[in-house]
């Protein structure tokens, strides 16, 4: 996936208000991560350099709704990639 393609993906995120200074370096973290790799397997979001940032439930305490649909973006660009193994 390329950068532009990637930023649309999470730009409903990373164009509104709602997020704080840490949960937009967390979707960019997950951008930069699936320009390089193509995809993202969740389990991959409790490692570094994720982790450094806070869990996922930590980063977004006070907005879960914006994490369960930063997932769902996730899930959708790894539905249209080949994880390994497919």
């Amino acid at each position: 996936m390329d950068k532009i393609a990637a930023n649309q993906a999470f730009s409903e995120f990373l164009s509104s208000e709602r997020l704080n200074t840490n949960q937009i370096k967390f979707v960019q973290l997950i951008i930069d991560y699936v320009v390089k790799n193509g995809y993202l397997e969740k389990k991959v979001l409790q490692q570094d350099p994720f982790r450094s940032l806070g869990s996922v439930s930590e980063l977004f305490h006070n907005n879960i709704d914006d994490a369960k649909g930063i997932i769902a973006v996730i899930n959708t660009i790894n539905q249209n990639s080949e994880l390994p193994g497919d």
